[in-house]
């Protein structure tokens, strides 16, 4: 059946929407994947569903196990109450990423980003540019945070384009959460804002 892999990864099957009321709604069931509705683990928050009309492709998930690409995440928000130099700023509530296209050009190029997240040791917040050689990225490029509950710069990360190309830049939530007394992992919120490129 469709769905049978999914039990195995933590879902409960009773969540999900049937293949009939799929097809009601004008959906082909044979383009759904178990892959693209699963979480990390069983006691991560996740989200499970599809969306009429719209094709990603091959199917992809949250914790980047596709080939395709990583396009279906879930956690990220805008926030009202923190920021810097001012409100708003994005915040991912779980680990995960966020990313954009960022066009370059010819010559000296740089990216930086504002982070805060109240975390230390080595799942800090960080930011990768991804390998484009096309445009002189010829592998991918990291920068992390630095340990502290403040807002810190990370990066600039930089290389010296060589064409009119774009590359993808990618925020990331790396916090893998705490169990507390009930067992039940609690994530620490990560923010970015502040992005500068050159």
């Amino acid at each position: 059946m469709l769905f049978d892999g999914i039990r195995d990864r933590g879902l409960d099957s009773s969540s999900l929407l049937s293949v009939s009321a799929i097809n009601d709604r004008g959906l082909d069931s044979s383009s759904l994947g178990a892959s693209s509705i699963s979480r990390m683990k069983a006691s991560e928050p996740g989200i499970a569903g599809a969306m009429k009309g719209i094709s990603f492709g091959a199917p992809t998930d949250t914790n980047w196990v596709g080939n395709f690409g990583h396009n279906m995440q879930v956690g990220i928000f805008k926030d009202t109450v923190e920021g810097s130099p001012t409100q708003p700023c994005l915040r991912m509530d779980i680990p995960g990423m966020w990313r954009f296209r960022w066009v370059v050009k010819s010559g000296a190029r740089s990216v930086s980003v504002l982070a805060k997240q109240n975390s230390t040791g080595s799942y800090r917040p960080s930011v990768i540019v991804r390998k484009n050689t096309a445009c002189g990225v010829l592998t991918d490029m990291s920068a992390s945070a630095a340990a502290g509950a403040g807002w810190t710069t990370i990066g600039p990360i930089t290389f010296s384009g060589t064409g009119s190309e774009s590359v993808w830049v990618e925020l990331l939530n790396n916090n893998t959460g705490v169990a507390n007394s009930n067992g039940t992992l609690v994530y620490a919120p990560a923010y970015f804002d502040h992005i500068v490129t050159t």
